[in-house]
Protein backbone atom coordinates (compact mmCIF):
# COMPACT_ATOMS: atom_id res chain seq x y z
CA UNK A 1 0.00 0.00 0.00
CA UNK A 2 2.77 2.46 0.91
CA UNK A 3 4.49 1.79 -2.41
CA UNK A 4 1.33 2.78 -4.25
CA UNK A 5 1.29 6.10 -2.44
CA UNK A 6 4.98 6.66 -3.18
CA UNK A 7 4.49 6.07 -6.91
CA UNK A 8 1.07 7.58 -7.55
CA UNK A 9 1.13 10.65 -5.30
CA UNK A 10 3.85 12.45 -7.34
CA UNK A 11 2.04 11.48 -10.55
CA UNK A 12 -1.22 12.93 -9.21
CA UNK A 13 0.58 16.14 -8.30
CA UNK A 14 2.05 16.44 -11.78
CA UNK A 15 -1.28 15.77 -13.48
CA UNK A 16 -2.86 18.53 -11.40
CA UNK A 17 -0.24 21.18 -12.25
CA UNK A 18 -2.19 23.80 -14.09
CA UNK A 19 -0.96 27.26 -14.98
CA UNK A 20 -2.52 30.57 -15.92
CA UNK A 21 -5.88 30.05 -14.16
CA UNK A 22 -5.22 32.23 -11.12
CA UNK A 23 -4.06 35.75 -10.36
CA UNK A 24 -0.27 35.81 -10.62
CA UNK A 25 1.96 38.10 -8.52
CA UNK A 26 5.63 38.64 -9.35
CA UNK A 27 8.02 40.78 -7.34
CA UNK A 28 11.46 42.05 -8.27
CA UNK A 29 13.46 43.34 -5.27
CA UNK A 30 14.93 46.84 -5.49
CA UNK A 31 16.23 47.00 -1.92
CA UNK A 32 17.99 44.29 0.10
CA UNK A 33 16.41 45.44 3.35
CA UNK A 34 13.68 43.43 5.07
CA UNK A 35 10.77 45.40 6.50
CA UNK A 36 8.27 44.47 9.19
CA UNK A 37 4.61 44.72 8.19
CA UNK A 38 3.40 48.34 8.25
CA UNK A 39 0.93 49.91 10.61
CA UNK A 40 -2.66 48.61 10.42
CA UNK A 41 -3.64 51.23 7.83
CA UNK A 42 -4.21 49.79 4.36
CA UNK A 43 -1.46 50.09 1.76
CA UNK A 44 -2.06 53.05 -0.57
CA UNK A 45 -2.29 52.28 -4.30
CA UNK A 46 -1.35 55.36 -6.32
CA UNK A 47 -1.91 55.19 -10.08
CA UNK A 48 0.42 57.08 -12.43
CA UNK A 49 -2.55 58.69 -14.22
CA UNK A 50 -3.65 60.50 -11.06
CA UNK A 51 -0.47 62.67 -11.08
CA UNK A 52 -0.19 62.43 -7.30
CA UNK A 53 3.17 63.59 -6.02
CA UNK A 54 4.58 62.03 -2.87
CA UNK A 55 6.11 64.69 -0.67
CA UNK A 56 7.39 62.39 2.09
CA UNK A 57 10.79 60.72 1.77
CA UNK A 58 10.58 57.01 0.99
CA UNK A 59 12.63 53.98 0.02
CA UNK A 60 11.72 51.69 -2.87
CA UNK A 61 11.25 48.06 -1.83
CA UNK A 62 10.38 46.21 -5.03
CA UNK A 63 8.55 46.20 -8.33
CA UNK A 64 5.22 44.35 -8.18
CA UNK A 65 3.35 42.96 -11.18
CA UNK A 66 -0.10 41.44 -10.78
CA UNK A 67 -1.55 39.52 -13.73
CA UNK A 68 -5.25 38.72 -13.84
CA UNK A 69 -6.93 35.35 -14.24
CA UNK A 70 -9.68 34.82 -16.81
CA UNK A 71 -12.46 37.29 -16.02
CA UNK A 72 -10.54 39.13 -13.27
CA UNK A 73 -11.78 42.60 -12.39
CA UNK A 74 -9.38 45.49 -11.86
CA UNK A 75 -10.51 45.77 -8.23
CA UNK A 76 -9.38 42.17 -7.58
CA UNK A 77 -5.92 42.96 -8.89
CA UNK A 78 -5.69 46.14 -6.80
CA UNK A 79 -6.56 44.14 -3.67
CA UNK A 80 -4.00 41.44 -4.55
CA UNK A 81 -1.36 44.15 -5.06
CA UNK A 82 -2.31 45.82 -1.75
CA UNK A 83 -2.08 42.51 0.14
CA UNK A 84 1.30 41.53 -1.33
CA UNK A 85 2.76 44.99 -0.73
CA UNK A 86 1.58 44.86 2.89
CA UNK A 87 3.23 41.46 3.36
CA UNK A 88 6.48 43.02 2.16
CA UNK A 89 6.21 45.89 4.66
CA UNK A 90 5.24 48.59 2.15
CA UNK A 91 3.21 51.67 3.01
CA UNK A 92 2.20 52.34 -0.61
CA UNK A 93 2.55 51.21 -4.21
CA UNK A 94 3.30 54.13 -6.50
CA UNK A 95 3.43 54.77 -10.23
CA UNK A 96 0.89 51.99 -10.84
CA UNK A 97 -0.05 51.39 -14.47
CA UNK A 98 -2.72 49.12 -15.92
CA UNK A 99 -2.46 47.38 -19.28
CA UNK A 100 -4.13 44.61 -21.25
CA UNK A 101 -1.98 41.50 -21.65
CA UNK A 102 -2.24 38.06 -23.24
CA UNK A 103 -1.83 35.01 -20.98
CA UNK A 104 -1.88 31.27 -21.51
CA UNK A 105 -3.39 28.52 -19.42
CA UNK A 106 -3.21 24.76 -19.49
CA UNK A 107 -2.03 21.60 -17.76
CA UNK A 108 1.76 21.44 -17.70
CA UNK A 109 2.27 17.67 -17.77
CA UNK A 110 -0.25 17.07 -20.53
CA UNK A 111 1.54 19.59 -22.72
CA UNK A 112 4.86 17.86 -22.10
CA UNK A 113 3.41 14.46 -23.01
CA UNK A 114 1.27 15.62 -25.94
CA UNK A 115 3.25 15.45 -29.16
CA UNK A 116 0.46 16.93 -31.29
CA UNK A 117 1.82 20.45 -30.65
CA UNK A 118 -1.57 21.63 -29.48
CA UNK A 119 -1.58 25.34 -28.68
CA UNK A 120 -2.31 26.35 -25.06
CA UNK A 121 -5.51 28.26 -24.35
CA UNK A 122 -4.87 32.01 -24.68
CA UNK A 123 -6.91 34.81 -23.17
CA UNK A 124 -6.71 38.56 -22.56
CA UNK A 125 -6.65 39.99 -19.07
CA UNK A 126 -5.39 42.96 -17.05
CA UNK A 127 -1.95 43.57 -15.57
CA UNK A 128 -1.00 46.09 -12.88
CA UNK A 129 2.62 47.14 -12.35
CA UNK A 130 3.94 49.46 -9.64
CA UNK A 131 6.74 50.16 -7.15
CA UNK A 132 6.21 49.21 -3.50
CA UNK A 133 7.63 51.84 -1.12
CA UNK A 134 8.13 52.35 2.60
CA UNK A 135 7.98 55.86 4.04
CA UNK A 136 11.07 56.91 6.01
Amino acid sequence: MNRLVVYFFPLALLLGCTYGDTISIETTPISNRQYPPPNPNPVEILFRDNNLKITRPYEQICRIEVKGAPGSAGSELVEAMRKKAGELGADAVIDVTQSDIDRERGVALLELLDSSEQEPDRYQTISLVGIAIRYE
